[in-house]
């Protein structure tokens, strides 16, 4: 059983966990369908396996939207250090030609203002 400190169940949005396989480093990920579901797939796949669910995010709006929620909350974790986290890939990479609106949409953003 995964034990989560997120008891909620959200549909169409954004989860972080700590990947068992890898050295408990946290993971980011999105899905437009029940995240727990998709965690579980993680495992069965054998890709990643969630020790502890931190973090489950509802984002009302479209696939962009999420792929932008995904994006910043790996920023946020990583940092200036990618390897910080369990991810292979940077969700909008600038080697994505086809995120570049989405890459542009993310650095307008306001998180927080004075």
């Amino acid at each position: 059983m995964i034990k989560s400190i997120v008891e909620e169940v959200v549909t169409h949005g954004v989860y972080v966990f700590l990947d068992e396989l890898a050295d408990n480093k946290p993971y980011v990920g999105k899905s437009k369908r029940d995240l727990d579901k998709r965690i579980k797939e993680h495992a069965k796949s054998g890709s990643r396996r969630a020790s502890l669910i931190v973090s489950k995010i509802n984002v009302k709006g479209s696939k962009d939207d999420v792929q932008v929620i995904e994006q910043l909350i790996y920023d946020l974790l990583a940092g200036d250090n990618a390897d910080s986290l369990s991810n292979t890939n940077r969700p909008l990479s600038k080697t994505r030609a086809s995120k570049h609106k989405l890459r542009q949409k993310l650095a307008t953003l306001k998180i927080c203002s004075k």
